[in-house]
């Protein structure tokens, strides 16, 4: 036999569950939003601050030993849709260009060294988030692509060099 159930399971005045604990949920998540992407302006945008404000900054940690210095920006008279070019400075003497141009879908960014076989590439896709700034999780980066704040655009960078100059 079964044991009799009590009523208080058969009540029908429950509370409904919400939204975000039920998987696969056809609302969406005020919490954690889907992010959308970048619109081509706004990236261009991005760019275009980062070649007009031409920034100069140092050391950037690469590991314990290594540090690579960011020595201006190489592409001041170009378009910054052809891509932004930075001179990077490494502890040992050497000198790379750091080049951040977009794809339509995210971020291309790469090292050239003084050979042709110094190269390294990254592509990482760009969202941008509910609050409008653009996103690159690959790299752990955000900014406001319109914004003209000197730290926020050298933090960004940083998070570029880094990511990218390993």
């Amino acid at each position: 036999m079964l044991p009799a159930l009590s009523l208080r399971f058969l009540r029908l005045d429950r509370h409904p569950v919400p939204a975000y604990l039920i998987p696969n949920s056809p609302r969406p998540d005020p919490v954690n939003p889907e992010p959308s992407s970048l619109s081509g302006d706004r990236a261009r945008t991005l760019l275009r601050r980062l070649r007009d404000l031409n920034l100069v900054a140092g050391p950037v940690a690469l590991s314990r030993e290594a540090c690579v210095t960011i020595a201006g920006c190489l592409s001041l008279d170009g378009p910054a849709e052809a891509g932004v070019r930075y001179l990077l400075r490494f502890v040992d003497g050497s000198e790379r260009t750091l080049e951040i141009g977009w794809n339509g879908a995210g971020l291309v960014m790469s090292v050239a060294g003084p050979g042709s076989s110094d190269l390294r590439t990254l592509r990482v896709p760009i969202a941008c988030d509910r609050e409008g700034r653009a996103c690159v999780p690959a790299i752990g980066a955000r900014v406001k692509p319109d914004t003209t704040d000197r730290r926020e655009l050298e933090h960004f960078l940083r998070r570029v060099v880094r990511a990218v100059a390993r």
